[in-house]
């Protein structure tokens, strides 16, 4: 994480992942721009989408070319590769464990568990 803040790779409207920041201060964020253009006498619109899931789906080699772009590498970046190549997923409802399947080249293993 260091290397994200002291190279100054998230905006400053990044809550998520910084120490001292949350969803509750960029609520407060929002509103307080909020008021500053309904003070000022203008409109306010707004639109809320639901991003809790936006990362589950990534192109693997755009991530991490991406993640080499902003100087990560050696056995970080090797690291990130093993992690999301090869990944096999499976399901257990009510004890009855499924086939593992691949997860695919996009998806973002999530939830990880040794079996």
């Amino acid at each position: 994480m260091q290397h994200i803040t002291s190279n100054n790779l998230l905006n400053s409207q990044q809550y998520a992942y910084q120490t001292g920041r949350s969803t509750t201060d960029a609520a407060r964020d929002v509103v307080a721009r909020v008021m500053v253009h309904l003070e000022g006498g203008r409109q306010v619109a707004a639109i809320f989408c639901d991003l809790s899931r936006a990362f589950e789906m990534i192109d693997h080699s755009l991530l991490l070319s991406k993640l080499a772009r902003y100087g990560f590498e050696g056995n970080f970046l090797n690291t990130i590769a093993s992690f999301l190549s090869n990944r096999q997923q499976s399901t257990v409802v009510l004890g009855v464990k499924s086939n593992l399947e691949p997860v695919g080249a996009c998806a973002v293993p999530q939830g990880s568990m040794m079996a």
